[in-house]
């Protein structure tokens, strides 16, 4: 059976961000344009970043992150409502999540963060334990993704030591 000219048409729209991709896929009625959507996700991501990046020495996070103790630093409006999302969540949790940072400077976490992936989920989950960090880990077992949470943040109740997920996407207990 042919199409009809009224059905939608699959777009996919993608670029780069913060080191990585952005994709967007989506339907929409023959004759849409999809340039103006694409200058405006690429216009989107790249404030974000200007925003939140904590690579870029520059942006309104970082800006706030090196500022002195006691030294006022104005943020835009945008940062401000995640800040305060974030420390809403917070108190929300009973305090499972911190906006503060686990170590004393990015550096110093982005620093945990390599050192515990590059071990893997099973030996950086031991060296997470060892060093009392809350880390969340996600790698293979079998056919299945294991997700691994270690700390204070992921003790929840009820939950297993670690979870499998099927590549079907489905949760299976461990």
């Amino acid at each position: 059976m042919s199409k009809m000219s009224t059905d939608p048409i699959r777009h996919a729209l993608n670029g780069p961000t913060m080191g990585t991709r952005r994709k967007a896929l989506f339907r929409m009625p023959p004759g849409f344009d999809p340039d103006r959507l694409q200058a405006d996700l690429q216009a989107a991501v790249t404030e974000v970043n200007a925003r939140m990046s904590t690579w870029r020495p520059l942006s309104d996070l970082m800006r706030l992150n090196t500022a002195a103790p006691g030294v006022r630093v104005d943020l835009p409006v945008q940062l401000m409502a995640v800040l305060s999302a974030a420390s809403e969540i917070g108190r929300a949790g009973g305090g499972a999540f911190d906006i503060g940072l686990g170590a004393g400077t990015c550096m110093r976490a982005d620093a945990w963060a390599t050192a515990l992936m590059v071990r893997g989920h099973v030996e950086g989950a031991a060296m997470a334990r060892r060093h009392h960090l809350n880390a969340l880990f996600i790698g293979p077992e079998g056919v299945h993704l294991c997700e691994t949470p270690v700390g204070p943040l992921f003790e929840v109740p009820g939950r297993h030591d670690h979870t499998l997920i099927h590549t079907d996407g489905k949760p299976h207990a461990a």
